[in-house]
């Protein structure tokens, strides 16, 4: 599934590979990849990356994930901001 399904799929709460409607961090997350700023940023990654996680929607899930990968610190605070910005609505 290329980055406009999975935004798709996000926008519309269904994700393709998966029963029923998509939820969570994740599903939040895609529905800013066409945002501007770090938020829209990370949900671009998040959705070109095959690997990214769907769950536990814990924080540390996501940290984990972008600390294997070599995340900057820089990725690593837009990561906990957009979780704040998640957990907050």
């Amino acid at each position: 599934m290329d980055l406009g399904d999975r935004v798709a799929c996000a926008e519309a709460g269904d994700f393709g590979d998966r029963d029923g409607p998509m939820d969570g961090f994740t599903a939040w997350l895609l529905q800013h990849a066409t945002d501007q700023g770090s938020t829209g940023e990370l949900a671009r990654k998040a959705a070109a990356d095959p690997g990214w996680p769907e769950g536990p929607d814990r924080l540390q899930t996501f940290t984990d994930h972008l600390e294997r990968g070599g995340a900057t610190r820089t990725a690593l605070q837009d990561l906990t901001d957009a979780w704040i910005r998640y957990a907050s609505r």
